[in-house]
């Protein structure tokens, strides 16, 4: 999806090797990175529901200069037939 995006006003060299992933969090001060990462494992370790979620939308951002976020480009997820 990303190759097939990054191209017209969208296109732009990335420093690094683009990777899929999901922010879950961001600008923790660095002395409490370990708590929290801590806090987490056994919060998930703990839990009990369905580990599955449906993407509907993406939404491609950019991080500004303030560290604010610009929205690029979102496009809705249509359905794929898993094997």
């Amino acid at each position: 999806m990303n190759a097939a995006m990054n191209t017209g006003d969208l296109e732009f060299e990335e420093p690094f090797p683009y990777h899929p992933h999901v922010t879950l969090a961001q600008e923790i001060p660095q002395p409490e990175v370990l708590a929290i990462h801590e806090l987490a494992r056994r919060r998930w370790e703990e839990y009990r529901g369905s580990c599955v979620f449906r993407a509907e939308r993406t939404v491609f951002v950019q991080n500004t200069q303030d560290n604010g976020w610009l929205d690029l480009a979102e496009y809705s997820l249509g359905a794929v037939a898993v094997r």
